[in-house]
């Protein structure tokens, strides 16, 4: 079996199109949200909407899995927690960083966190705006 690339990985999630999701082209577990008026949750506000993030998140944290763990399809989710620790408007993309805790035989383990990063500023220093963590059952 040929090693997956994070987009190839990404490409073979239909919800990540519509999103419009891309993948680091660096080796890093790192993908980028730019926003748009189909990911807008208040309109008074102009913030992302929760359900966006979430899906979000959990599209991140799959194609993360099928890129260490060079799977051909995409495991299945067994259970998914997002915490959403502050808002950030639609018009600033979002920097979405995944960790494979641990890639087991039948399950996997991954956290993610959304941040605001501005240009030049390393990802830690960026705005925290959501964490997850999730399980994923088909991972060997």
């Amino acid at each position: 079996m040929s090693t997956r690339t994070l987009q190839d990985c990404l490409d073979g999630i239909p919800y990540a199109g519509w999103l419009g999701l891309t993948a680091a082209s660096d080796g890093a577990l790192r993908f980028t949200l730019v926003g748009d008026t189909r990911h807008l949750g208040n309109p008074v506000l102009n913030v992302w909407h929760g359900g966006i993030l979430a899906g979000t998140l959990q599209v991140a944290m799959c194609a993360s899995l099928m890129a260490r763990g060079n799977l051909a399809a995409q495991p299945q989710l067994h259970e998914h927690t997002t915490r959403y620790v502050g808002s950030s408007p639609i018009t600033k993309p979002l920097t979405i960083e995944v960790q494979v805790v641990k890639l087991g035989r039948r399950i996997g383990f991954v956290t993610a966190e959304a941040r605001h990063v501005p240009e030049g500023t390393a990802f830690a220093d960026g705005i925290l705006v959501a964490t997850a963590q999730a399980s994923f059952a088909g991972t060997g």
